[in-house]
């Protein structure tokens, strides 16, 4: 695989940002965005392909396991009593009318 800086003209393609795990599609030959701080890799198109239900299928495994999570955390908190006060104190209040 090919490493190429941001920045930096290069062919066709589809190329992987390293920091941000963005792909990039290149239609016809041009600019990688970003510096050449930024880091790509180009990736053959049947990798992209073979990549994406399995990419796909984390995800709608990953969704309901992490929303699960998250609403047993919130009960475990307040069962446990350490939910804090959160937002009350910045609550928004009725204004108080001073008359006609």
């Amino acid at each position: 695989m090919e490493r190429c800086a941001g920045g930096s003209e290069v062919g066709s393609g589809y190329y992987l940002d390293v920091r941000s795990l963005a792909v990039v599609h290149l239609p016809d030959r041009g600019v990688l965005p970003g510096s050449r701080r930024d880091s790509f890799v180009r990736i053959p198109w049947p990798v992209v392909l073979a990549a994406a239900p399995v990419v796909g299928g984390a995800f709608l495994v990953a969704w309901p396991v992490l929303a699960f999570a998250t609403m047993a955390w919130g009960v475990a908190r307040k069962v446990a009593g350490t939910s804090g006060g959160g937002a009350t104190g910045v609550a928004a209040r009725r204004p108080r009318s001073k008359g006609p």
